[in-house]
């Protein structure tokens, strides 16, 4: 499993967002993600919406995962009193080439 991770502390949600997607798929060397979990802080909760269609914006994961929590990491940096958005890519070796594949049972 290759990974990528990006953090924003912009107050804006939907800018926020984006920054921290496009910062994390630039960490997994611009391959699309199988899958996003994002992290963000209680500023963004009346824009949750706002958040997750910047993430699909940003690489069209193939799922996502979610909290909004009181303390957002990404990187190497925990912001606890500000606006933040943590989102970290996750991509099987199956999608090195930027392309998620479903790797589960039949559909």
């Amino acid at each position: 499993m290759n990974a990528g991770a990006g953090l924003s502390t912009s107050s804006e949600s939907r800018a926020a967002a984006a920054e921290a997607a496009l910062a994390a798929r630039q960490a997994l060397g611009g391959s699309g993600p199988s899958l996003a979990v994002v992290f963000a802080s209680p500023h963004h909760l009346e824009a949750a919406a706002d958040v997750l269609d910047a993430v699909h914006e940003a690489a069209s994961p193939a799922g996502v995962i979610g909290c909004v929590a009181e303390a957002v990491v990404g990187g190497a940096r925990e912001i606890e009193d500000g606006p933040a958005v943590s989102v970290w890519w996750g991509c099987g070796r199956w999608c090195r080439r930027g392309a998620a594949r479903w790797a589960g049972p039949s559909r």
